[in-house]
């Protein structure tokens, strides 16, 4: 049963049994279910194969904007590659921003920041990530960049393969429900 049947239910007992508010009904609020923001992406910047020697640089992310997600960021000109996961203690998202001004149109990008395991080393770093979802897949239009600014290195460009989606939904609210009422009145029968 929704809250204004049983609201209105408990109207009608009310009146039906000559109780009367003192204190003028209340219209009841309520909260939106809040909207997430959600980034993917799966492709290369850089032409020519991804194999060693290449500069080519792939990616494979899906990140939200409640700071959950995974990255798999490989550059073939180092060789090198970083990942962020469950998977890969000490790794995250540590931070997200629903746009990005590396997009010609800022609404249409999204920036994440993280700490990434180096595949192979000991040794994690901070990155940036920056990407604008600004056509369908195949179009190459949609822009990658990964920055790790504590090593100097940056790469971007236009796709030359795969997609980047930027998407917002909206997540199921939970949570608790308590309705509490007072009433007053003459000849009020007992039990209810």
């Amino acid at each position: 049963m929704t809250l204004t049947g049983v609201v209105g239910l408990l109207a009608a007992a009310l009146f039906a049994v000559g109780c009367s508010d003192s204190v003028s009904p209340v219209v009841p609020e309520f909260d939106t279910a809040p909207t997430v923001v959600e980034v993917t992406g799966l492709g290369q910047i850089g032409t020519g194969s991804p194999s060693a020697g290449n500069n080519v640089q792939t990616f494979d992310f899906d990140v939200k904007a409640d700071l959950t997600g995974t990255l798999t960021y490989t550059d073939y000109s180092i060789p090198g590659s970083l990942q962020v996961g469950p998977t890969f203690p000490g790794t995250g998202i540590t931070a997200f921003r629903t746009s990005s001004n590396a997009c010609s149109d800022p609404t249409k990008g999204a920036e994440f920041d993280g700490t990434g395991q180096v595949v192979g080393e000991a040794e994690q770093l901070n990155f940036t990530v920056a990407v604008c979802d600004n056509g369908p897949a195949g179009s190459g239009l949609d822009f990658f960049t990964f920055s790790a600014p504590s090593i100097s290195y940056s790469k971007s460009g236009m796709l030359t393969g795969g997609d980047i989606v930027k998407s917002t939904t909206s997540s199921p609210a939970t949570g608790q429900l308590t309705a509490t009422t007072t009433t007053t009145g003459t000849s009020l029968p007992s039990g209810y």
